[in-house]
């Protein structure tokens, strides 16, 4: 939703006060912050603003493309440099100003301690006055705090600029890519970058800064201190500069963990989006745990690196732990033993010096780590952005010129798909399953690729301005190809190909948006009603439409869900029609129509509305050639003729051939292959036409709850025992410690120890301190490990066991945002946080509860609606990202890659803000909190230059309030970061808890799967079934009928019927409200969905393969012997096929089986189930994108091969039922009619009678016949 918002105007003066955010922040206090309540970025801010950047580099890229000696002048590094050197060395020179006060304190501070000790000449004094000595201290306290947040406001604002600017350039550059790029860089893998690499970069420029400041910080330090203990310093500086060198020596470990870790993580993604993806067809096969067990593995391997991972930051937090303790000791030890008793003045001005090291060895780690991984992530984007791009002269809106006569022509055209890359498959078993039937595929190609690239040769072609033009052949002869090459997707070898027009595509397998009925069709264009109307009426759109809940305006939820096949085709079409472009492309949208409505279609759309524009048609639907004014026919990638439909005919050559096999039956006889009727597909649809639910997002403070979820996964009770003892343990001893160093300075010391005992007891405190911090450490470390593995695992499980309708209600944009960046932030970031935030509490105890309630007051509240402002905003912008790679074809073809770029840099926007906000107000509340602390310094040199109280205690409590700054710092920023990052837990935490769940996966009393069903005798009894979201609309109603071991049985009906809703209940998709269902007598009600559904298989309409090999796709869970498969492979009539190929059944399958036909998959999953040899199969339209061979042959194979199993199969085809045992025919979620097609085609007045006449006379007669044979043969 668009709102009005405020935008944020900023000046000098509120840039230094953050004063801007004030009104917001006292806001978020008073009540939780609404979207409406954030402000608009500044104008510099915008992505829009921030896009033109980088263009010196794509103009260098492309300048020397195909060069690969050039070097590109204009790097990213460099433009980056170029665009923003100014900011950032103005925040080092803020940061350098910082430090000069940090360092300056301590010399302050010793005058104070000098003027306090009445023995000391006050001429060496800078100043005779304990007020203005104490006014110098504070307010260079308070300077270091203003230089200090200015600083970070500039790394803040470069932080959001660098995000935007990356992302645009990630997603522009994936609409670039090539071929070849293409199947290199997965839609998981730019997801990845986006997600995770990008964000490294742009939060690393806070830690960059340390990086390069603190050497120096380092040795100022050092250099100071050696003013103060001589050559004692070197005691401190030699263990420091010991701990900086072991640091220094295990960044090659942690740079080789982190290039694993991101790596396994992109496989992972990748993995989990193909499974989201797949989730269907893994409901319906029963493959959770197969999946859960991939996915799974992929995981082990990740937490494998991260595991060492955490070991290497052990390592490094030990290195921490013990360098604030042994360098005063060191440095002391070795003073008191050279130079004699050491007095306050130098004790306590030294402690803050170590201090100030202290901290710098704390941040040293965090900015070489934080370096280290951003130049990791700067590689991989760098490689990715260098990636090759396709020829501008392949991409369609490159080629278009002015032709006189002709709309297309190619000659000698030579195009041919880049070969599979070995390295995609896994050599025995699938690394995942892709599962995007709405995926816009045009790719899809009718190449054969798998390891050997399929190829178009000698392609000459010459298209009339205005004809109709058809495209026929056998399944993977190159149909798809030859559209895939004239869109500029198939790469071209040799020849010519020029286009005369504007393209407009409909890929054979849907690509729907996430937007209205509406948004799809118009889809970038201006809003004509007159001309949507006519496109509505044209494709038979305007009828569904009165149907659905808000009509045109209808949400479509993301892949279409809430549509049937045949709707998503036609909406997929219908937007074709709207764009008014000269050339409209059509892959085979009326095979998913029936008859009725596919004839209406090719009447009134492609000779009616698009009767002056030239359309290209690829059709399985012979019986419309005759109306085509040209047709060309493929097969094995080259035209073996083209003509009218006259010649050919009369030149007696293929097309002859495959209308003398394309029996008149065919014609219009095709019923409702809508896959799923209204009823079926809008039980999630609201009254006011949406489907896709708000993301659910808490309100308020993180509960209690949601902490102790994480704490009770890293060990409960035992492990808060052990960090709040070893934490109070470890504050005990450092202040004991300090307390001892003030003892044994004061003068006369406060006991009477000696020398020696003094220097022992300090040095083992040390140790002690040490040891409690290193346990300390290993306690968060072993318990953020087990926290990571467990919401992994867990939310992974509870993804697998929920109901479809949870699937159908979410984007898969939004689950992968969970499962990247939530699972990232346990990974990484929460152990950590945790762990800062615990030591700078138990730094700061009881003076630190006032500012802990302010922060919480004005930081929390706000601050943690921002963090989650930027999660729910985030989703959005992934889903369009994810949604553009879906369908990239389609928007490369319609060319409309600019208004794309244009809605990610919108929602750039959307999901920014929440992070400026969110970065800004940290530093707003921290630049006031830090400056009371001034306040506190200023009260304790006024109440010291009174001269009442002990020098050394005076040092101990200024070294401890100048210090409390520093830990303050750390407490405000871990305790706010620690509140953002349990958002993530808290996340996660529903979807390991509060994800609705289907029923049990297995029972005690589920029967033995080899054995059952023994017969596949089916009984539907009385059956009522509503989806959850509508229970008060059944969509099957008092539904009864009996089926025979071994019957065939056919269900047909109009649109709505409950066809696909029958399927449903059969497979407890969806639990029945009343009724049963018995498979060989057993209640399937009372077993496990695992024996259910493992017992059942399918033959889905929509054909799913998976990223591996062609022996993974037939035999999934590795059951058979290759015999076997390559008997099925025969059955099928894939053995040549597959024989001719290089690497035989060890061939690759791309993402999505890219890289075959549409009927080369939908063979391959008839091999599945043959393989499987099921008792109960069902074919779900399974025929619906093959040619009529391909038909043959299936309906051949289940006669052959399934004689024994009983079969349920959704009608595509009257004719492919006419011979089946029985039919039931549904209308409006009731059973009409169950009987023999004989039988019911008798009757005149039975609604299949109705139905077969409506196929016309010749068809009808054809039907009833063969329907008679099967009867009497049956009976005799």
């Amino acid at each position: 939703m668009d709102f009005k918002r405020k935008q944020v105007k900023i000046n000098p003066l509120n840039f230094l006060t953050i004063e801007w955010i004030t009104p917001l922040m006292f806001s978020g206090a008073r009540k939780p912050l609404q979207q409406e309540d954030l402000y608009d970025l500044p104008d510099s801010n915008q992505a829009t603003y921030l896009a033109g950047l980088l263009d010196p580099y794509w103009h260098d890229f492309k300048k020397l493309k195909g060069d690969p000696n050039a070097k590109i002048k204009n790097t990213i590094s460099s433009i980056f440099v170029k665009q923003y050197y100014i900011r950032f060395f103005f925040g080092l020179l803020l940061q350098g100003l910082s430090v000069a006060c940090v360092l300056t304190i301590p010399t302050f501070m010793k005058q104070i301690l000098l003027y306090l000790t009445p023995l000391y000449p006050r001429s060496l004094l800078y100043f005779d006055s304990g007020i203005a000595l104490s006014f110098i201290l504070a307010g260079l306290q308070l300077g270091r705090t203003v230089f200090e947040k200015t600083s970070i406001q500039l790394f803040n604002s470069l932080q959001v600029d660098v995000k935007t600017i990356l992302i645009g350039a990630v997603y522009e550059k994936s609409l670039r890519l090539s071929q070849a790029s293409s199947r290199k860089y997965t839609q998981g893998q730019i997801l990845n970058l986006i997600n995770v690499d990008v964000e490294k970069i742009s939060a690393s420029f806070v830690q960059m800064a340390a990086f390069i400041v603190s050497p120096v910080n380092v040795v100022v330090s050092v250099i100071l201190l050696g003013q103060k203990l001589y050559y004692a310093v070197w005691g401190g500086a030699g263990c420091l500069f010991a701990i900086l060198i072991l640091q220094i020596a295990a960044i090659g470990f942690l740079v080789t963990y982190q290039k694993g870790f991101l790596s396994i993580g992109d496989r992972r993604l990748k993995a989990l989006r193909e499974m989201l993806y797949g989730i269907k067809i893994i409901k319906f096969r029963a493959l959770e745990k197969f999946f859960m067990d991939r996915i799974s593995k992929i995981r082990d391997e990740q937490v494998a690196v991260l595991k060492k991972y955490y070991f290497l930051q052990v390592y490094f937090v030990g290195m921490i732990q013990i360098a604030p303790i042994s360098m005063p000791i060191g440095a002391f030890l070795v003073y008191s033993a050279v130079y004699g008793d050491i007095s306050p003045d130098r004790i306590f001005p030294s402690l803050t010096l170590f201090s100030n090291l202290f901290q710098l060895i704390l941040v040293i780690p965090q900015s070489i780590t934080a370096v280290v991984v951003a130049y990791v992530s700067y590689n991989r984007i760098v490689e990715f952005l260098g990636a090759e791009e396709a020829d501008e002269l392949e991409n369609i809106q490159h080629t278009i010129k002015e032709l006189k006569d002709n709309h297309l022509e190619i000659k000698d055209g030579c195009f041919k798909w880049e070969k599979v890359n070995q390295e995609q498959k896994e050599a025995k078993k699938p690394v995942i399953v892709e599962v995007n039937p709405e995926k816009d595929l045009v790719e899809l190609k009718e190449p054969v690729e798998t390891s050997d690239a399929f190829a178009l040769e000698n392609i000459d072609i010459s298209v009339k301005k205005g004809a109709k033009i058809g495209i026929i052949g056998p399944v993977g002869s190159g149909k798809s190809s030859l559209l895939s090459a004239i869109i500029g997707e198939m790469p071209k070898v040799s020849g010519t190909l020029n286009i005369g027009g504007r393209l407009a595509y409909c890929s054979q397998q849907p690509w729907i948006l996430t937007d209205t009925v509406q948004g799809n069709i118009v889809f970038n264009n201006n809003l004509d009603q007159e001309r949507l109307k006519t496109v509505l009426e044209a494709t038979g759109l305007d009828v569904d439409m009165q149907q659905l809940p808000a009509g045109v305006k209808t949400e479509i939820g993301e892949k279409g869900v809430n549509l049937s096949g045949g709707q998503k085709a036609r909406v997929s079409m219908a937007r074709a029609m709207y764009q008014n472009s000269d050339i409209v492309i059509l892959d085979d949208p009326i095979s998913a129509l029936d008859a009725q409505v596919g004839r209406k279609v090719f009447t009134d759309a492609i000779k009616g509305y698009l009767k002056d524009k030239t359309v290209i048609l690829v059709t399985h639907q012979l019986h419309f050639l005759p109306e085509l004014d040209y047709i060309i026919t493929l097969d094995k990638g080259t035209i073996v003729e083209q003509g009218t439909f006259k010649e050919l005919m009369e030149a007696k050559g293929n097309m002859y051939e495959m209308m003398k096999h394309y029996s008149v039956d065919e014609q219009d006889s095709e019923l409702a292959t809508k896959k799923e009727t209204l009823e079926d597909k809008n039980d999630n649809t609201g009254e006011k036409g949406g489907i896709i639910v708000q993301e659910d997002q808490e309100i308020g403070s993180v509960s209690f709850q949601v902490y102790w979820h994480y704490i009770s996964q890293c060990g409960g009770y035992p492990y808060l025992l052990g960090i709040f003892i070893c934490a109070s343990i470890n504050a005990g001893v450092q202040v004991f410690n300090n307390l001892w160093l003030s003892w044994w300075t004061s003068y006369p010391p406060k006991y009477d120890f000696s020398k020696a005992t003094y220097m022992r007891v300090y040095g083992l405190l040390g140790l002690g301190q040490f040891l409690c911090a290193l346990l300390l450490t290993t306690t968060f470390l072993t318990g953020g490990f087990k926290a990571s593995k467990f919401y992994h695992k867990k939310a992974l499980g509870s993804l697998l066991t929920a109901p479809m309708g949870y699937f159908d209600s979410q984007p898969i944009g939004r689950i992968l945002n969970r499962m990247s960046k939530d699972i990232e932030s346990v990974d990484q970031q929460i152990w950590i946080i945790l762990f800062l935030c615990t030591i700078s509490t138990a730094g700061l105890v009881a003076n630190a509860i006032f500012m802990v309630y302010v922060e919480v007051k004005l930081l929390g509240k706000s601050n943690r609606e921002f963090k989650r402002f930027e999660s729910t905003n985030r989703s959005p912008l992934y889903a369009h990202v994810s949604e553009t790679l879906a369908g990239l074809a389609t928007v490369k073809a319609f060319g409309v890659e600019k208004q794309f770029v244009t809605r990610e840099r919108k929602l750039m926007n959307t999901s920014n803000m929440p992070t400026y906000l969110r970065l800004f107000a940290a530093t707003w509340v921290g630049l006031r909190l830090e400056a009371l602390t001034c306040t506190i310094t200023l009260l304790l040199c006024l109440l010291g230059s009174s001269g009442s109280i002990d020098p050394s205690l005076i040092g101990l409590a200024l070294t401890y309030a100048i210090g409390y700054t520093s830990l303050l710092s750390l407490l405000l920023m871990s305790s706010s970061q620690l509140e953002n990052e349990f958002n993530s837990v808290e996340r996660l935490s529903y979807y390991c808890d509060k994800l609705p769940k289907e029923a049990a996966f297995k029972t005690d009393h589920d029967p033995d799967a080899a054995n059952w069903p023994t017969v596949g005798a089916i009984s539907v009894n009385n059956i009522t079934m509503a989806y959850p979201s509508r229970p008060d609309l059944p969509v099957l109603r008092n539904i009864s009928f009996e089926v025979k071991p071994g019957e065939n049985i056919g269900i047909i009906g109009r649109t709505g019927s409950g066809k696909s809703s029958l399927m449903t209940a059969l497979f407890r998709i969806v639990e029945l409200s009343e009724g049963t269902i018995s498979i060989d007598g057993v209640d399937i009600s009372t077993i496990g969905l695992e024996a259910l559904r493992k017992s059942i298989q399918i033959i889905p309409q929509e054909p799913v393969l998976f990223t591996g090999t062609i022996r993974d796709n037939l035999d999934v869970e590795s059951l058979y012997q290759d015999d076997d498969i390559w008997k099925v492979l025969e059955m099928i009539g894939l053995k040549e096929y597959v024989s001719s190929l290089s690497d035989k059944l060890d061939s690759a399958v791309a993402e999505n089986g890219e890289n075959l036909s549409v009927g080369q998959r939908q063979l391959i999953c008839l091999g599945r189930a043959i393989l499987l040899k099921p008792r109960i199969l069902i074919m779900d339209e399974a025929t619906a994108s093959v040619d009529a061979e391909a038909d043959k042959l299936i309906q051949l194979s289940i006669k052959t091969h399934f004689k024994d199993t009983t079969v349920l199969s959704i009608a595509h085809r009257l004719n492919t039922i006419a011979d089946f045992d029985r039919v039931l025919v549904l209308e409006n979620g009731v059973k009409k009619e169950y009987d023999s097609p004989h039988i019911l085609l008798s009757n005149p007045n039975t609604l299949f009678s109705q139905l077969a006449d409506a196929t016309g006379p010749t068809n009808a007669a054809t039907l009833r016949q063969v329907a008679k044979e099967k009867y009497e043969g049956k009976n005799q």
